[in-house]
């Protein structure tokens, strides 16, 4: 992972010079991930070969090496205690203990950003591919109109770090139920709070989209509220601690995790996991109405009303579930991936802070 960090860091310097094509070049030249696993679902072909075949290993320290003699002492264990840690050696499935088969797993963004920076070279012509370079050309060229007051993606704190200047540091553990950084060993109190999940790779389509570069690090987890008194839910973001320019319009950025992402795998999969219309509410004034789940995961962007401000101390977003008597882990309001409060103007970067109790417009 480190050098994976490394590399990406050296790949975006090169990039923000303004040069697309040595920023791939070094992304593409650099060997930083061994070759991914085809793993198979239920009788499928093309899984891990038998690690019972696994006998001798070189001693060359790589960490296909490494890997090898893991298999090797999985070999060992379904022998004598019949563990079976990947879907060659007899596991039902990644749920049910094929840890092994996540090995290669990409920890790192270096496959999104591989497919943006080729879509910098070459215009894409995938939706998805579309939405990479959108989000590459809002780090290497940010608009000089737009602060970005606060990001957060939930339950990945070091994905901000690729995320343009963020100007407050109000941590996710303030802003979020119980509005505290929760205790050692603290019941993690999902009944009063959104549960942060994390993207299912026991799900073999998702596992290809990770491998392929296609689920960015920023979506691998996300806000879902799986009980009914959880599906209003409110953020909390104190308006002193948002450095607010003066005449800034505030809005809202948002990532719905769409169908494509919103799924399970394994045991959880025949649940056939789906969403509710949600709607957001900033201080109690209606942001966007009821929204259908999106059929893929995508940013939003919504202005937040001048009213939602007036005499407030406070900016409080609630996330609205419409069917509050029915939310359940497979019933869900649209679980959100990404949340940025931005400011636009012409002085929206350089100018001065606004009061603290204003509007929308400061």
């Amino acid at each position: 992972m480190t050098e994976e960090k490394c590399l990406e860091t050296n790949v975006m310097k090169e990039l923000v010079h303004g040069t697309p094509s040595l920023a791939l070049a070094l992304l593409e030249s650099t060997p930083h991930k061994e070759p991914p696993l085809v793993a198979s679902s239920f009788g499928g072909t093309g899984s891990l070969a038998n690690p019972m075949n696994v006998v001798r290993v070189s001693s060359k320290s790589t960490v296909t090496h490494l890997y090898a003699q893991l298999l090797s002492l999985a070999a060992v264990l379904r022998h004598q205690i019949g563990y079976q840690l990947s879907i060659g050696s007899g596991s039902q499935h990644r749920q049910r203990g094929a840890y092994l088969d996540l090995v290669w797993s990409p920890l790192a963004d270096l496959g999104a950003l591989a497919r943006g920076l080729r879509g910098l070279l070459t215009p894409p012509t995938t939706d998805i591919d579309k939405l990479l370079l959108e989000r590459l050309r809002r780090k290497i060229t940010p608009d000089p109109k737009v602060r970005t007051l606060w990001y957060g993606s939930f339950g990945d704190d070091g994905a901000a770090a690729s995320t343009p200047m963020v100007w407050s540091s109000l941590p996710a553990s303030r802003v979020l139920p119980p509005y505290r950084p929760l205790e050692l060993g603290e019941d993690p109190v999902y009944f009063t709070r959104p549960l942060i999940e994390f993207t299912d790779l026991s799900n073999d389509r998702t596992v290809r989209l990770l491998h392929d570069g296609l689920l960015p690090r920023a979506w691998r987890s996300y806000l879902v509220s799986i009980w009914p008194r959880t599906c209003h839910f409110t953020l909390k973001f104190p308006l002193e601690e948002l450095p607010i320019p003066v005449g800034a319009d505030l809005s809202v950025r948002v990532t719905y995790l769409g169908k494509d992402l919103n799924v399970h795998g394994g045991d959880w999969e025949e649940i056939d996991r789906q969403a509710m219309p949600t709607r957001l509410v900033a201080n109690g004034v209606e942001v966007h109405p009821w929204m259908d789940p999106p059929e893929t995961t995508r940013s939003h962007e919504f202005g937040l009303p001048a009213s939602a401000f007036k005499g407030r101390s406070e900016l409080e977003l609630c996330f609205q579930g419409k069917e509050v008597d029915k939310n359940t882990y497979r019933y869900v309001p649209i679980p959100v991936a990404e949340l940025w409060i931005l400011a636009r103007g012409s002085d929206a970067v350089l100018g001065p802070f606004g009061s603290q109790n204003g509007a929308s417009k400061l």
